[in-house]
């Protein structure tokens, strides 16, 4: 069972009260990790949502709603900052993190909506996305579809970094492959562009949470092209390109089998008969350069 109780005062030896708590509430956990052991390093771990309040033995317990109520994984948990959404208003120093002696804070309901939203974005369970955005509607209606502008919240920049670990693992990007992205993102003659007619864009994001390795956006007219690396594995990148120009077509607003946005997939070998033929059948555009 999911329960939780800020235990009792240490002179009086009575439980300890909160207010403005009940049931359907939303309750963030944090915690500080031994390597992170400065108070501005408190990270947000999970969340649960209280079903009932109750005393037991003297103390005043929390008990959960298990199937609305998340762990986030020790990866996932090291991300989001919880300071970065409550500063200490009656403080001296307000922007000074200092949780002090107190069991809790009390965070309003545009702060817990902030936390939900970027929490959607460091979580990578399907399932579990599905739970916060049913939270979202829900018991944050007001705030389900565009996140609360909280100041010092998820950044976009931190938001990428997170969606490029999904895409290339905990290793990361190779140096190859970097190497060849970047060089083809500033040589977009090398797959039959002209230079000084398209802008470069690298890992340009979808809001399915997908990145394309370059997207070429036209300086004039509607010509857009999508680009994938790949090293060796190039059948991946074939179905990736496929992917990313629906995604492209998508987010312009263009139906799916307009001709003016393209796909290519960039290897350092030549394609074997399969490949062809699957590139052949989706009209992707394939060419092999090595550095």
């Amino acid at each position: 069972m999911w329960k939780w109780s800020p235990g009792n005062e240490y002179k009086t030896g009575k439980p300890f009260r909160m207010k403005h708590i009940g049931s359907g509430k939303i309750a963030i956990l944090t915690t500080r990790f031994a390597d992170l052991n400065l108070e501005e390093e408190r990270k947000i771990v999970g969340f649960l949502k209280i079903k009932e309040i109750v005393e037991d033995n003297n103390q005043v317990v929390v008990i959960a709603d298990e199937k609305q109520s998340l762990r986030l994984t020790l990866d996932e948990a090291k991300i989001l900052n919880f300071w970065n959404y409550y500063k200490n208003e009656n403080a001296k120093n307000p922007s000074i993190p200092l949780w002090g002696s107190k069991r809790f804070r009390y965070l309003e309901d545009d702060q817990v909506a902030a936390i939900l939203h970027d929490l959607k974005d460091v979580v990578q369970n399907e399932t579990t996305q599905s739970l916060i955005s049913e939270l979202l509607e829900n018991d944050f209606n007001a705030f389900s579809k565009i996140r609360p502008p909280i100041t010092g919240a998820l950044h976009e920049n931190i938001v990428k970094k997170i969606w490029l670990r999904r895409k290339y693992g905990k290793g990361g990007e190779s140096k190859e492959h970097k190497q060849l992205k970047e060089y083809i993102s500033k040589n977009p003659d090398k797959i039959g562009l002209i230079k000084n007619q398209v802008k470069s864009f690298v890992e340009h994001p979808y809001i399915s949470g997908d990145l394309v390795d370059i997207l070429f956006q036209p300086l004039k007219g509607n010509n857009n092209t999508v680009v994938e690396i790949e090293l060796d594995r190039v059948m991946p990148g074939i179905h990736q390109a496929i992917k990313y120009r629906a995604l492209r077509s998508s987010q312009l607003g263009f139906p799916l089998a307009n001709e003016d946005v393209k796909a290519t997939v960039v290897a350092r070998r030549k394609l074997n008969s399969q490949e062809k033929s699957l590139c052949d059948k989706y009209g992707i555009d394939f060419f092999e350069i090595k550095l």
